[in-house]
C-alpha cells in the first residue's frame, strides 16, 4: 500500500484497489504466516523499492541511498536481489539525469548506491573467511540451486539434484558427496558451489535445444496461474485453514494480469521505473534457477502496486473514451486467460491426493504432543499413496513408517509399534532404519544392551545416523561407561552439528556421573535453546530442582519431559515413590509454569 501510494500520489483509489488485492491474495497470506526467509526478504524489498519511488518523486538522493541499502540487506537473505544492480546504473544515468545534472553527481550516486548494495554481501564474505576459512560470497548454495534449475532432468520446479534422494537433508549431503567424488578430493563449500555452477553452464552450452525448452517451461511456471509448491503444498495447508478456505481471495493470476496492464499504462512515469526494473530483473533472476509460488511473492507485491491502475482507468474512460476502456479491460482479460491456461493438467490443488502433506501434518501432530492423532494421520497418508498409486512416494513412505513407530511408542502402543517395525524390515531389508526402529523399541523396553546392538547395525549401513549414535550413548550412560558415552556424543556432534538431543544426552550423562550443577545446567541450557521441549534436558532440570527442593520448578520440567516422553521410566519411578500420578501431574493446570531457569 505504501509503494502504491508513493507511486500513484493523488490517484488514491488505484492504490487502495491494489492494496486490497494484495491483502486478500491467499498465497501471500499463507507465506506471511510461515517462518520463512521470503517474508523477511519481501519486507526489505518493499521498503527499499518504496524509498526508490520516493527518490524518483522528490528528486532526492538520500531516499535512494537508504533504499538500495535495504536491498543490500535483503541480499543477505536472498542474493538473487543483486540482479537489481544494473537498475542502479540505469536509474542514476538515465531516469534521474534531470536532477542528477552533472557527471560528478551521477558518478557519486552510482558509486554510493553500488557500494551500499554490495556492502552487506562483502561483510558476510569476510565473516565466512574468518569463521569458516572459505571466502563464500554470502552463501554457498548458489551453485547447487543453479544446477537444480539447469540440468537435463530438471522440470524447472522440483528442488532435487539428479542422483540424490528426494529429502532435503539427504539430498544436500549427497550432492556434496557427488561433487567431491567427481573432483576426487574434499571440497570447501565455495568449491562445491563452483562445481555445480560449472555443471549447469555445461548443460546450457552442450544442450542448447533442451535448455531452451527448459527455460520455456520455467517461463510458463513463472507467469502461469497455478501455485506451484516447493517443499510444502500451499493448497493443502490452505485447506486446513477455515478462513483461507472462503472463496473470496485473489491470487497471482489476477494481480499479474492487472499489474502488467497497469505497469504499461504507467510506463512514462519516472516513479514507476524502479518498480518496473525490479519486476523485470527479478523475474530474470528467478528463471536462472527454479520456480515456485514462494519465490514469486516479491513479484506479486510489486505488481500489486500497479493492479488498481487499469480498474480506475476503465471507470474513468467508460463515459468519454469507451473504446479505451474496453481495450484496457480486454488486455487484462486476455493476460488473465493466458495465465490461467497453466491450470490445465495442474493437480497440486487436489489436496485429497496429497499423501506427502498428510505425512507432514502427522509430524506436526507428533511434535505438538498428540501421538494418537499423528498415527491416524500417518495411516491416512499411506492409504492415500496406495489409493492414488502415487509415483515416487517410496522414500516418504519409509519416513512415514519410521515416524509412525515413534508415535506409537509415545502413545504407549508397544505391540503395534513392534509390528510396524517388523513390517518395515520386511519391506526394506537393507534400509538402515530397520535396525534403528528395532533399537528404538529395545530402548523403550529398557533393554539398552540390545538397543545398542541394533543401533550399531544401523550405523554400519548409515554412519551419519545421529539417532543411532545418541541411542548408543544412552546405553553407555545406563551401563555407567561415561567416557565412552562422551566420545560417542562428541562423534555425534561432529557428524550432526549442534543438536538438542545430543546436548540433552550430555546433560543426562553429567547428571549420572555426579558433575557440578553448573556443568549440567550448561548442557540443559544448550539443549533447550535449540529445542524447548527436549525431554532429557527437562528430565535433568526437574531432577536438579528436586534436589534444591523447588517443587514448582521440578513439576514444571517433569511435566514438559512427560509431554514429549510420556513413558519416561525414571520420572515414573520417582512419581510412584512420591505417590503422585502422571495423569495428575499433566492435568494440574493450577501449577505455575515458570520458564526454564
Amino acid at each position: 500500500m505504501l509503494v502504491a501510494a508513493a507511486l500513484l500520489g493523488a490517484e488514491g483509489w488505484a492504490g487502495l484497489i491494489g492494496g486490497l488485492l494484495l491483502a486478500f491474495c491467499w498465497p501471500v497470506i499463507y507465506f506471511a504466516g510461515e517462518l520463512l526467509i521470503v517474508t523477511f526478504f519481501s519486507t526489505l524489498v518493499v521498503g527499499g523499492l518504496w524509498l526508490l519511488v520516493l527518490a524518483s518523486e522528490r528528486e532526492r538522493l538520500r531516499e535512494a541511498l537508504i533504499g538500495v541499502g535495504l536491498l543490500g540487506i535483503a541480499s543477505m537473505a536472498r542474493p538473487t536481489v543483486l540482479v537489481f544492480l544494473p537498475a542502479v546504473l540505469w536509474l542514476a544515468l538515465r531516469t534521474w539525469r534531470d536532477w542528477l545534472t552533472t557527471t560528478r553527481a551521477r558518478a557519486v550516486a552510482v558509486t554510493a548506491m553500488l557500494g551500499l548494495m554490495l556492502l552487506p554481501g562483502v561483510a558476510l564474505t569476510i565473516r565466512n573467511q574468518v569463521v569458516g576459512g572459505d571466502a563464500v560470497f554470502i552463501a554457498s548454495q548458489g551453485g547447487l540451486n543453479f544446477y537444480i534449475g539447469n540440468n537435463a532432468q530438471s522440470d524447472g520446479r522440483t528442488a532435487v539434484v539428479p542422483g540424490t534422494s528426494a529429502t532435503w537433508a539427504g539430498g544436500f549431503t549427497e550432492a556434496i558427496a557427488l561433487a567431491e567424488q567427481a573432483e576426487g578430493r574434499e571440497l570447501k563449500p565455495s568449491e562445491v558451489s563452483d562445481y555445480y555452477y560449472r555443471q549447469g553452464l555445461n548443460f546450457l552450452a552442450s544442450e542448447p535445444a533442451a535448455a531452451a525448452g527448459l527455460y520455456a517451461r520455467k517461463l510458463r511456471l513463472l507467469l502461469g496461474a497455478a501455485e506451484q509448491s516447493n517443499n510444502k503444498n500451499p493448497h493443502f495447508w490452505r485447506a486446513q485453514n477455515p478462513l483461507l478456505r472462503i472463496p473470496v481471495f485473489s491470487s497471482w493470476a489476477l494481480i499479474f494480469a492487472l499489474g502488467i496492464v497497469g505497469l504499461f499504462l504507467m510506463r512514462r512515469r519516472q516513479q514507476a521505473m524502479p518498480l518496473a526494473l525490479f519486476a523485470g530483473l527479478y523475474a530474470t533472476g528467478l528463471l536462472l534457477f527454479f520456480i515456485n509460488e514462494r519465490f514469486r511473492t516479491p513479484e506479486t507485491i510489486v505488481l500489486a502496486s500497479f493492479a488498481g491502475v487499469p480498474v480506475v482507468a476503465v471507470f474513468d474512460a467508460w463515459r468519454v473514451q469507451r473504446g479505451r476502456a474496453i481495450a484496457v479491460a480486454l488486455a487484462a482479460l486476455v493476460i488473465l486467460s493466458l495465465s490461467s491456461l497453466d491450470r490445465i493438467g495442474f493437480h497440486g490443488d487436489q489436496v485429497e491426493a496429497d499423501a506427502f502433506s498428510k505425512y507432514t501434518l502427522g509430524n506436526l501432530y507428533l511434535r505438538s504432543g498428540d501421538p494418537a492423532l499423528a498415527v491416524q494421520t500417518y495411516h491416512e497418508s499411506l492409504e492415500t499413496a496406495r489409493r492414488f498409486n502415487l509415483a515416487g512416494f517410496d522414500e516418504v513412505e519409509r519416513m512415514a513408517r519410521d515416524s509412525m513407530v515413534k508415535a506409537m511408542l509415545l502413545a504407549g502402543d508397544e505391540q503395534p509399534a513392534t509390528q510396524q517395525a517388523e513390517h518395515f524390515a520386511d519391506l526394506w531389508p537393507e534400509d538402515w532404519r530397520g535396525p534403528l526402529l528395532a533399537g528404538r523399541i529395545a530402548a523403550y523396553r529398557q533393554r539398552f544392551a540390545l538397543s545398542a546392538q541394533e543401533y550399531q547395525k544401523a550405523l554400519q549401513r548409515n554412519p551419519q545416523a545421529i539417532e543411532a549414535l545418541v541411542g548408543i550413548a544412552r546405553a553407555q550412560v545406563e551401563a555407567n561407561v561415561y567416557n565412552q558415552a562422551r566420545e560417542t556424543l562428541r562423534h555425534a556432534s561432529t557428524v550432526g552439528g549442534a543438536r538438542a538431543d545430543i546436548y540433552g544426552m550430555l546433560a543426562l550423562l553429567e547428571l549420572d556421573r555426579g558433575s557440578t550443577p553448573g556443568r549440567i545446567w550448561r548442557y540443559v541450557g544448550l539443549a533447550l535453546r535449540l529445542d524447548p521441549g527436549e525431554p532429557n534436558a527437562h528430565r535433568v532440570a526437574g531432577e536438579l530442582y528436586r534436589r534444591k527442593q523447588d517443587g514448582e520448578a521440578m513439576i514444571y520440567h517433569y511435566r514438559q519431559a512427560l509431554l514429549r516422553d510420556p513413558y519416561n521410566v525414571p520420572i515414573h519411578r520417582f512419581l510412584v515413590r512420591a505417590k503422585s500420578s502422571t495423569e495428575a501431574l499433566l492435568a494440574d493446570e493450577t501449577i505455575p509454569v515458570p520458564p526454564p531457569r
